[in-house]
């Protein structure tokens, strides 16, 4: 059996558990008509770079961060006060200090205003060359992040065709022998592995993949992870 069927195989089976296919299942909806919604989530990244997951959790329980998530009053605060604020909570990390996080949010909250507002930016069903171009403009992401955004939000422009590359698709393309480190250059390699090792009468969307591949990678037991630990 060549990897390539051994890890498909897996992936098929994890996709049958219960388990897994209930989480993959679970981050669907509707989120994405919310344009208020893509600001939390660039939000949300911006902490979460160089800071753990239990860190960001305790973070966004705070009143600065539910103050700083309602786009539409937080814009109509002056510079300082939006610094004061955005200090009380955004978390420092080895890769980006804090200080740098707070400029590029209130950079982004800046621009965003001056294309005409949060719902004009966000209100329109854009297509994923659309999209990626508006939050690709924005400081401190790029184009693992861009997908990861509207891909979280179950955005329908990026249920197919999307693959956001992180460390869990580097670490099975390296498994694998294949270069998969960059979103632009190899989502598509991706997603013609997946075309010819996972039917789509078995797996429909690239988003049902994708996430799949996440919570097999992180699920304590799972078929992938017997073959790549």
């Amino acid at each position: 059996m060549s990897k390539s069927t051994e890890v498909a195989s897996a992936l098929i089976a994890d996709y049958e558990n219960d388990t897994i296919r209930s989480k993959i299942d679970a981050a669907k909806g509707d989120k994405w008509k919310d344009p208020n919604a893509f600001w939390v989530k660039y939000l949300t990244n911006q902490m979460h770079i160089g800071s753990n997951s239990v860190v960001l959790s305790k973070r966004m329980s705070s009143t600065g961060f539910i103050e700083v998530s309602k786009f539409n009053s937080f814009s109509k605060l002056s510079k300082d006060q939006q610094s004061e604020i955005l200090m009380g909570f955004i978390p420092g990390g080895k890769n980006c200090r804090k200080e740098i996080k707070i400029a590029r949010i209130i950079s982004v909250c800046e621009k965003i205003n001056s294309s005409g507002g949060i719902k004009r930016t966000f209100g329109n069903i854009l297509s994923k060359v659309d999209l990626i171009k508006v939050l690709t403009s924005f400081d401190g992401v790029g184009a693992k992040v861009a997908r990861n955004i509207p891909m979280d939000l179950y955005h329908p422009s990026f249920r197919n065709g999307s693959i956001p590359i992180d460390t869990n698709w580097i670490k099975i393309g390296k498994y694998l022998e294949f270069n998969w480190t960059n979103s632009e250059k190899h989502e598509q390699d991706i997603i013609d592995w997946r075309n010819k090792y996972i039917g789509r009468e078995v797996i429909k969307d690239d988003w049902d993949f994708d996430r799949l591949v996440y919570w097999s990678l992180n699920s304590v037991q799972s078929n992938l992870r017997n073959v790549i630990p």
